[in-house]
């Protein structure tokens, strides 16, 4: 070996060993640097920071065990039920409030139905009240009158409130114009009330005119007669119209008129006997 080699060994060898050396040095200070506290918290920061990456960019499937996968089809079930639970519980409350309102109107219908019930009772009531036999009876029961002797005209004082009330009620009884008729004329002295006056229709109210005429005639015509007019009721019947009845109704009367002149015989006028149809 010659003194160039055994230089270039020797260097060679130096180097090697000061590499070795630093090298050495160089991985000290590299464990000392990853070992230490700070680094390892900023490692551990990294590795988290990383981990959130990752998961957030493509999500980890986790295999599911048997218990899981039972616990998750519980759960999902309980869910189910808890939600037919609450669904039943608001449907029964819906309902409940749905039938709270519908027996509101129901009772309101019903006492609606009643009301009108009530007012149709009420007017059936009405109608066979109405449709229920009603009898009458006229109130004077006299048949024979008298003006007795007089000479001269009394002043008219009509017919009565009670007598006229009367003869308007055979007339609702019976149909027809009815009027309180005097039995004895108030010209000739007659009165408006009950013991005088009968219900008689228009027509033989006027009938009875003829006879009454005659005697104010006769006392009037300035001879000094006196007169003595009477009126006989002949019949009375009971009359049925429907379900109304009028009793003691005067229906067949006859007049007579006796006149007693001064200077002459007296004489009778008698007139028609007239009957209600």
């Amino acid at each position: 070996m010659n003194a160039y080699q055994e230089h270039s060994n020797k260097n060679r060898s130096r180097s090697v060993a000061e590499g070795r050396s630093v090298g050495t040095t160089h991985r000290n200070l590299q464990e000392l640097i990853e070992n230490s506290p700070r680094v390892k918290q900023l490692n551990a920061y990294q590795k988290m920071a990383d981990n959130y990456s990752a998961m957030h960019a493509k999500p980890i499937q986790k295999k599911q065990t048997v218990s899981e996968a039972e616990g998750y089809v519980d759960t999902e079930e309980r869910h189910s039920k808890d939600s037919i639970s609450a669904n039943t519980k608001e449907n029964n409350t819906n309902a409940g409030k749905i039938n709270n309102n519908n027996s509101g109107i129901i009772q309101r219908v019903a006492k609606k139905n009643k009301k009108k019930k009530h007012k149709a009772k009420k007017a059936t009531k009405k109608t066979v009240k109405l449709d229920k036999k009603q009898v009458m009876t006229v109130r004077n029961k006299t048949d024979q009158y008298s003006s007795g002797i007089i000479n001269h005209v009394y002043m008219a004082t009509g017919v009565n409130d009670g007598p006229r009330k009367e003869a308007q009620k055979v007339a609702l009884f019976l149909g027809g114009s009815w009027v309180g008729g005097h039995m004895v004329n108030d010209q000739l002295g007659g009165t408006g009330d009950f013991a005088n006056i009968v219900p008689i229709t228009s027509s033989m109210n006027g009938k009875h005119k003829t006879i009454e005429n005659r005697a104010n005639n006769e006392l009037s015509n300035g001879h000094g007669n006196t007169v003595e007019y009477k009126m006989q009721i002949n019949r009375r019947e009971t009359r049925v119209n429907g379900s109304k009845t009028v009793k003691n109704l005067p229906v067949e009367f006859k007049q007579t008129l006796d006149v007693y002149p001064p200077n002459a015989a007296p004489y009778t006028v008698n007139g028609n006997v007239f009957t209600h149809p």
